[in-house]
């Protein structure tokens, strides 16, 4: 399990090599309110193909940090997406990842 507060590194995967990681924001820019668009804990270091997968609401995680995958999405694991996926979720990263559960993930 990955801490979601691991900077540098994925917080699915722990894949560390900065070239390939996004700063993905879980409550989107467009949906967030000022304070929140810059908080520390609407976002998450994402490899990319993980990151456009939650951008797209292809994956979420649930309150306990287990990954949750759409029925949609096609050969989930040839993108690195795996039912054993889990993260470590903050109480701060609570409210984030509701919105994220609730209106963008399919």
């Amino acid at each position: 399990m990955v801490n979601i507060l691991v900077r540098g590194q994925c917080s699915v995967t722990g894949y560390a090599d900065k070239r390939f990681l996004i700063a993905s924001h879980i409550k989107p820019w467009q949906a967030a309110e000022d304070g929140e668009r810059l908080n520390d804990f609407n976002g998450s270091p994402l490899i990319s193909n993980l990151d456009k997968a939650f951008d797209l609401g292809y994956i979420s995680f649930a309150s306990s940090g287990e990954i949750l995958i759409c029925s949609e999405l096609e050969q989930p694991e040839k993108l690195g997406v795996s039912e054993s996926s889990r993260i470590t979720i903050r109480a701060q990263h609570q409210g984030f990842m509701e919105y994220h559960r609730s209106e963008c993930f399919i």
